[in-house]
């Protein structure tokens, strides 16, 4: 439990230090070649809290009510030809996106964390990119 205070309290830290840092760009005046140069100083802190939240929710281990289902699921979720993806008379269409993970992750790393920390990236990135905006 103590990860998880200690996460909320890093994302809040760096959540406000994002809101205080948004205006400010890493060079002030003029243009430069260096790439990082556009880049503002609020980007820095987002990513951060990104990062903590990633790392937390992807590398997690026997967390939750689900998380035994889903990984004893994964063997059978990842081994469905793409094709049968497709075909409008699977039943369990509700699964579309944790099958689609399944079998990209399969392809990366055989193992059903790995599809966690897919799971993670996609959920804990497309909320963090849409709260930062």
């Amino acid at each position: 439990m103590q990860v998880y205070y200690l996460t909320v309290s890093f994302v809040f830290i760096m959540s406000f230090m994002a809101q205080d840092t948004r205006e400010n760009p890493l060079v002030e005046h003029g243009f430069s070649s260096n790439p990082l140069a556009r880049i503002k100083i609020s980007s820095l802190f987002v990513f951060m809290s990104f990062l903590a939240l990633f790392l937390v929710a992807g590398l997690r281990w026997n967390v939750g009510t689900d998380y035994p289902q889903y990984a004893r699921l994964y063997w059978s979720y990842s081994r469905v030809p793409i094709e049968e993806l497709f075909n409008p008379r699977i039943s369990n269409l509700g699964l579309f996106g944790i099958r689609v993970l399944s079998i990209v992750s399969r392809f990366i790393y055989d193992d059903p964390a790995t599809m966690f920390l897919l799971a993670s990236l996609v959920t804990i990135g497309l909320s963090v990119r849409h709260i930062s905006r």
